[in-house]
């Protein structure tokens, strides 16, 4: 009984395949955390801006009372 010849496939294709997904996987991961720390600038900027329009709104509400009108 003969066998048959064993084929030796390069293994650059599963290589490339394995970094490709590295890849992949490293930018989502990235991306993911930009989005985290670009969602806590907004937030932090909402509400100092919202701190600011309550500020200017008790200053004319304390404005109009001293002048009675």
């Amino acid at each position: 009984m003969s066998n048959p010849p064993t084929v030796f496939r390069p293994p650059w294709p599963l290589v490339s395949g394995f970094a490709l997904l590295l890849v992949a996987v490293i930018a989502t991961a990235w991306i993911s955390l930009e989005q985290q720390r670009t969602s806590l600038a907004v937030r932090t900027a909402l509400l100092t801006e919202n701190e600011l329009n309550r500020v200017s709104t008790l200053v004319t509400d304390a404005e109009t009372g001293q002048r009675g009108y």
